[in-house]
């Protein structure tokens, strides 16, 4: 775990610097456009994870540099609340950043506030009191954000003695949706560390362990929420994290790497690796059980020794249904609900995309090709595995089409339209009627 600390301080550091700007020594970054080649605004969430990065390198001059920033960016807070760049002050509005802005004040002031002189220690608590009041009086939190919340304000209460304890909420009542949440329970995780809570810490870390695939590096879990750049998911904290537990190597160009300044590996208890991973597993998750803009439907997820697949379907306006028959085989039911329209079948109705299309020889009947009609046996040949899908129609007068080519996800979030990082599998319409059932096989 030394190896870990050491690893993920440099990490952190020089994810900094490499948007630190020689002019102003802030960071720049467009928080809403992370893949654009211009970036002349300065966060202020970006830069507080700087200066933590360079009070964790204890190198004296990063610290002064460190504490330097800080006493600039303090004087950006209006009303309790930080504006989300430094141009945009003196507007500030409530937001979720107020809530994820909590954990790097807070440990920054926990783990180094003693370093500092009587006036900016003073000042930094003054910070602390004025954001968790500010976010208290945010209108409505959602369930993730108000546990934040509640974690700050109970590290707070064990800090400074004070009644903003708030009853801590078991992590068995948090419905994990993605690597994303789960990287955010790990920043806020880092707040219960030298108080009596601090055990709750390992159930966050066995929750990772149990939801991270080590033979692939990916996460396990539902992919409904899970972007992706390029040819593999986008890297989270959480894959960052439980990569450099299993003692592996991280992407130095990968992103979000300056968020480890928030993990203290040293701290960690220790937990029992999951070193196996799965060989077969499989996720499915409804538009009704999550609400997801990328309107996915399910996610049929395997992995082999080296690859991790994904079969996710995007699908028009149907009722769903799906059942696992037997392991390794999934039945999953579109019913249609309107009307024909000759516009809308120009559009595939259902789509499935392949990850890793490089790797995928797509046959038909037994046969390369690329067009198939329902009832057709449509096999995904990746390597070790074999995936067969069958796309059935309960209504014979009923015409359906399907076209296997490259294409891009709408999870994707770095693809130009000269690029195609996925395989999708299509099916439109020639003709339909109302309460035509699409059915759709799949066996591994």
């Amino acid at each position: 775990m030394e190896t870990a600390t050491l690893l993920s301080k440099e990490y952190a550091l020089q994810a900094c610097l490499k948007i630190k700007s020689d002019q102003t020594n802030f960071l720049h970054f467009n928080r809403e456009k992370p893949y654009g080649k211009n970036h002349d605004t300065i966060p202020l969430y970006h830069n507080f994870l700087y200066i933590l990065s360079l009070l964790r390198s204890h190198q004296v001059d990063y610290m002064q540099e460190g504490m330097r920033i800080l006493t600039h960016l303090l004087y950006f807070q209006n009303q309790g609340m930080f504006p989300n760049y430094i141009h945009n002050f003196p507007f500030v509005r409530q937001s979720p950043l107020q809530v994820d802005i909590l954990a790097p004040i807070m440990i920054i002031y926990r783990d180094y506030g003693h370093l500092f002189s009587d006036e900016l220690s003073n000042r930094l608590k003054l910070a602390l009191i004025d954001i968790l009041e500010a976010c208290r009086q945010i209108p409505v939190l959602d369930t993730h954000s108000e546990l934040k919340v509640n974690l700050f304000a109970y590290a707070y209460g064990i800090l400074f003695d004070s009644e903003a304890l708030f009853p801590l909420k078991s992590w068995n009542e948090i419905k994990v949706l993605g690597s994303h949440q789960l990287s955010d329970l790990l920043i806020f995780a880092q707040l219960l560390l030298k108080t009596p809570m601090e055990k709750e810490i390992k159930k966050i870390l066995n929750l990772c362990e149990k939801s991270y695939h080590f033979a692939t590096r990916n996460f396990s879990g539902i992919q409904s929420y899970e972007l992706w750049n390029g040819a593999s998911a986008k890297q989270t904290l959480f894959h960052h994290v439980m990569n450099l537990r299993h003692g592996l190597q991280l992407d130095e160009k990968s992103d979000n790497l300056m968020f480890l300044s928030l993990v203290d590996f040293a701290s960690l208890p220790a937990v029992e690796l999951n070193s196996q991973g799965d060989s077969f597993f499989n996720h499915m998750t409804k538009v009704s059980d999550c609400e997801n803009p990328l309107q996915t439907i399910f996610n049929y997820s395997f992995a082999t020794e080296k690859d991790f697949f994904h079969l996710t379907s995007y699908v028009g306006e149907f009722e769903f249904s799906s059942k696992m028959i037997e392991e390794g085989k999934l039945e999953a039911q579109f019913k249609i609900t309107k009307e024909f329209d000759p516009q809308l079948c120009r559009e595939p109705i259902i789509k499935l995309f392949i990850s890793q299309p490089e790797k995928v020889k797509v046959l038909v009947e037994g046969k390369c090709a690329t067009t198939f009609q329902a009832n057709e046996n449509v096999s995904l040949m990746m390597r070790e595995e074999e995936v067969g899908l069958l796309f059935h129609s309960n209504n014979d007068q009923s015409h359906f089409l399907g076209k296997v080519c490259r294409s891009n996800r709408p999870a994707q979030v770095n693809a130009t339209k000269f690029d195609a990082y996925d395989l999708e599998v299509a099916i439109r319409s020639v003709k339909w009627e109302v309460g035509d059932i699409i059915t759709l096989m799949i066996q591994v």
